[in-house]
C-alpha cells in the first residue's frame, strides 16, 4: 500500500482554480497539483511554487500565499495519469464546455489507478466546481463514456461524484500593486458544498469544504437568487450604461427592480426548498446585494452578463424561477423584465448576444422563446415575456 500525504489534483488552473479551489485546499495544508492546458500558466506555477491571494472586502484588502504548488500539462498524458492515480481529492474549474475535453484524460487516469493500486484503499472523489446543474454527473456520465468496460463498474462502486454548488466571485485583473502574474483577487465570501449523499467512501477533511444533505435547495437557492440577481444587475446595467457591477447594483432603478425580483423568488424558494426558512432566505438575498455593492472588485458588467443564451436556458437563472413561479400562482414581472434585458443584450463583443440580436430580428420574439429557453410562445410565461418585451421595444426601439 503506498503511504503518502493526502494530495489533491486541481484541473484547470485559471482564477477560480486558484482564487477558490486552491486557496480552500491550501488551508488544510494539502499538496496541490495543478493540471491545465495553458503551458504559459503551468510553466509559471513552476516557476514560483505559489501564488498570491488577494482578498478584498469593505474593509480594505489582505494578501496571502498559497504554497506547495506545482503543475503540468492536461496533455502530458504520463505525468496526468500519474496525478490522478495518486490523488485523494480531483478537482476541475474549467468551464462546462471542456469538461467534455477533460473526461478521456480522466477516464484514463482513473482506470489506471485500479490497475497500479490494486490493494489500495482506491476510494477517490472527483467534483466538477462549475456553476451549472448537475455539474459532477454531467462529469461523471462523460468520463464512463470513455472508461473501459471493465473497469466501469470499479469506478462507479469505488469513485464518488457528488454534485456541487461552488460561489466566489473572482473577477479579472488586480487591484493590487503584486507583480506576481499568477496574483488573483477574490471578495472575502465564498461558498463550497458538496452533495453528502453521493459519497461512497470517505472523503478527505478540508476545511471551507461543506458537506450537505440538502444540496438540491441550497443548489436552487444560490441559481434562483445569486446567479439571478447577478445577471439582472448586468443586464439592467449594461443598458444604462454602467461599466462595473457596483455601480449598477448601486442605481436606485435597477435595485427596486432586482429587489422585486428576489422577493418572487423568495417566495419560490420557501414553497419548495423544506430546508430553507423564509427568514433564511431574506438574509441570504440581503447578502447578495451586499457583495454586489462592493467596490474593491472592479466586476466589469460585461464578464457577469456574457453568453445570454446560456443564462436564458430553461433549466438556468432567469426563465427556470420565473416559470416556477406562474406555476404557484405569482405573477413573476420582476424576473420577466431580467430576461427582456438578456434578450435585448447588443454587446457586439459577444458572440451569444449577436446571435440573438440577429434571430429577434429575423425571426421575432415567438421563434426565439421556442428556440432558447424552450417556452412555448402562446403559453402563459410566454404571453407575459412577449408583452414585456414588446413594450421595452417601443421604450428603446
Amino acid at each position: 500500500m503506498i503511504n503518502k500525504p493526502h494530495e489533491v489534483l486541481q484541473i484547470g488552473a485559471g482564477r477560480i482554480g486558484r482564487g477558490l479551489n486552491g486557496a480552500v485546499v491550501s488551508d488544510s495544508g494539502y499538496r496541490i497539483t495543478f493540471a491545465d492546458v495553458n503551458p504559459s500558466v503551468v510553466d509559471l506555477i513552476n516557476l514560483y511554487g505559489e501564488y498570491p491571494v488577494i482578498t478584498v472586502s469593505s474593509y480594505g484588502q489582505k494578501e496571502r500565499l498559497v504554497r506547495d504548488v506545482n503543475a503540468i500539462r492536461i496533455q502530458d498524458e504520463e505525468a496526468f495519469t500519474r496525478a490522478v492515480v495518486e490523488a485523494d481529492l480531483i478537482l476541475t474549474a474549467v468551464g462546462s464546455g471542456a469538461l467534455a475535453d477533460v473526461a478521456p484524460h480522466l477516464a484514463k487516469g482513473l482506470a489506471e489507478r485500479f490497475r497500479r493500486r490494486p490493494k489500495d484503499n482506491l476510494h477517490a472523489v472527483v467534483v466538477a466546481c462549475e456553476n451549472i446543474t448537475d455539474n459532477t454527473l454531467r462529469l461523471k456520465k462523460l468520463v464512463l463514456s470513455h472508461v473501459p468496460e471493465e473497469y466501469r463498474p470499479i469506478i462507479d462502486e469505488h469513485v464518488s461524484f457528488p454534485n456541487c454548488v461552488v460561489d466566489r466571485i473572482v473577477p479579472g485583473g488586480l487591484n493590487s500593486s503584486n507583480q506576481n502574474p499568477l496574483a488573483v483577487t477574490v471578495e472575502e465570501y465564498y461558498q463550497l458544498v458538496i452533495d453528502g449523499n453521493a459519497l461512497r467512501g470517505p472523503m478527505i477533511q478540508v476545511r471551507g469544504i461543506e458537506v450537505s444533505s440538502n444540496l438540491k435547495d441550497i443548489l436552487a437557492q444560490k441559481l434562483f437568487t445569486l446567479n439571478m440577481a447577478h445577471a439582472h444587475i448586468a443586464y439592467l446595467g449594461y443598458r444604462k450604461g454602467f461599466m462595473y457591477v457596483h455601480e449598477a447594483a448601486r442605481d436606485r432603478t435597477i435595485r427596486d427592480i432586482v429587489s422585486g425580483a428576489l422577493q418572487e423568488v423568495e417566495r419560490v424558494i420557501v414553497k419548495t426548498c423544506p430546508s430553507i426558512a423564509a427568514e433564511a432566505q431574506h438574509a441570504y438575498a440581503k447578502k447578495v446585494l451586499d457583495r454586489f455593492e462592493n467596490p474593491y472588485l472592479q466586476d466589469e458588467v460585461s464578464r457577469v452578463a456574457r453568453d445570454p443564451k446560456r443564462k436564458l436556458g430553461p433549466e438556468d437563472r432567469l426563465v427556470a424561477p420565473a416559470v416556477l413561479a406562474l406555476t404557484l400562482g405569482e405573477i413573476p414581472s420582476h424576473l420577466a423584465t431580467g430576461i427582456v434585458g438578456a434578450l435585448t443584450y447588443d454587446n457586439q463583443r459577444d458572440e451569444q448576444a449577436m446571435e440573438l440580436y440577429k434571430a429577434l430580428r429575423e425571426r421575432g420574439i415567438d421563434a426565439v422563446l421556442q428556440e432558447v429557453p424552450h417556452v412555448p410562445p402562446k403559453s402563459p410565461f410566454g404571453n407575459l415575456v412577449r408583452a414585456m418585451y414588446n413594450f421595452d421595444r417601443t421604450r428603446y426601439p
